[in-house]
């Protein structure tokens, strides 16, 4: 069964060009014993999902479901999403890499979220912070950007 993929490529797009990563016999030569082909199982030694430093109560305000994948800034997550953003900032979900919580129309969820770890510099997301989380009046930036895009839970803070 191990013969059905026999290599992964995957293409990614750097600011100074493109990449090309391939992934050789990316199930081994182990036969599952589920006999699922191609299969992917976890390692034995998966990691816990990590101690939530601080829960939130999100609400869905959009008339669609909105995901958002585990190691998103939470701060920088959908406009429609109701939650305290500033309580948010710098933070991601409590949850294994690659997965998401999913919130439905209406629905109220709450959410572990850690501190997002490493040099904690958010570039992308949204593009409410673009640079260090822990510089000086970043926190206080990002605020007001949120609130003039409209980002529910970031109100009043324009200043």
């Amino acid at each position: 069964m191990t013969d059905i993929v026999t290599e992964i490529q995957v293409e990614a797009v750097f600011d100074d060009g493109t990449r090309l990563a391939v992934i050789s016999a990316p199930f081994g030569d182990v036969e599952h014993d589920d006999g699922a082909p191609g299969a992917v199982l976890p390692h034995a030694d998966t990691l816990p999902e990590p101690e939530p430093a601080l829960t939130l109560r999100v609400r869905n305000t959009a008339s669609v479901p909105v995901s958002v994948t585990s190691h998103f800034h939470f701060f920088e997550a959908n406009p429609r999403l109701d939650f305290d953003r500033a309580a948010a900032y710098g933070m991601r979900l409590a949850a294994p890499a690659g997965s998401s919580t999913r919130f439905d129309p209406g629905a109220v969820v709450e959410v572990g979220l850690v501190p997002m770890g490493g040099d904690r510099i958010a570039i992308g997301f949204a593009g409410l912070v673009d640079g260090p989380l822990d510089a000086p009046g970043a926190k206080d930036e990002a605020l007001k950007r949120a609130a003039a895009c409209g980002y529910l839970g970031a109100e009043g803070a324009e200043g």
